[in-house]
């Protein structure tokens, strides 16, 4: 009886020692996959500018980045870039407080229309990376509470933009691009993030901006608290 008693006992730790050294593995190759940027595909794309286009999908991090290139940018010396969040509630759900929606249109109208085209990298980053959630619930705390945004983050433990672009310069060498870029911006804090991340911004390009009633007291907020380059309204 003492004997049984013994090999079940063994038997047990043996089945536990197993599962933790398979739990161990699937960590450590998570760990491993997730610190590696990987192109998952490329493929032709068409569109209503006829101009030639190809869409690149990259997993970084676990999580899909996507990438347009329009035209023949390697003719350029210097490509020119645009990156783009998703944002579900301003593009696909039409809010019209935000401004993602024009950005990305007036964006690509500017590759659109360089002659060379350009690189529209769309990523995995909505709510500046914090989701859809966190973002519902600052623009809930701003319109109901009257919070400005800088102190709804700093009161949830967040910074403004917590977005990463240490992928990147990796991302551009797949595609064939060095990482000197011209790039499409109207925020300072892109390009100061950017250049820490390895990216030589070489200049920038300022996209059209719509200002409107739903939106004038979001784009002043962004201009006048975060530092975006708008012309207008003023800080007053």
């Amino acid at each position: 009886m003492k004997k049984n008693s013994n090999n079940l006992s063994i038997l047990l730790i043996s089945i536990i020692l197993i599962l933790v050294t398979f739990i161990l593995i699937k960590l450590f190759i998570g760990l491993y996959n997730n610190n590696r940027i990987t192109m998952w595909g490329k493929s032709p794309c068409d569109n209503n500018n006829k101009i030639k286009s190809e869409i690149y999908c990259f997993r970084v991090n676990g999580k899909d980045e996507w990438a347009i290139v329009y035209g023949n940018p390697h003719l350029d010396k210097y490509p020119l870039v645009r990156i783009q969040s998703q944002c579900v509630s301003g593009i696909e759900l039409d809010d019209l407080e935000c401004d993602c929606k024009d950005n990305l249109q007036y964006s690509k109208k500017l590759i659109q229309e360089n002659p060379n085209g350009g690189i529209l990298f769309i990523l995995n980053q909505d709510g500046r990376s914090l989701g859809g959630i966190e973002k519902l619930k600052e623009k809930s705390l701003r319109q109901i509470e009257g919070l400005e945004m800088d102190l709804i983050l700093k009161k949830r433990g967040h910074g403004f933009d917590e977005r990463n672009y240490d992928f990147l310069p990796e991302a551009l060498k797949i595609m064939g691009f060095s990482n000197s870029i011209i790039l499409v911006t109207r925020y300072p804090g892109r390009i100061t993030d950017l250049k820490k991340s390895g990216i030589n911004i070489v200049s920038t390009v300022k996209y059209p901006y719509n200002l409107n009633e739903y939106n004038e007291k979001y784009i002043k907020m962004k201009k006048c608290i975060f530092g975006f380059d708008f012309e207008t309204p003023d800080c007053k």
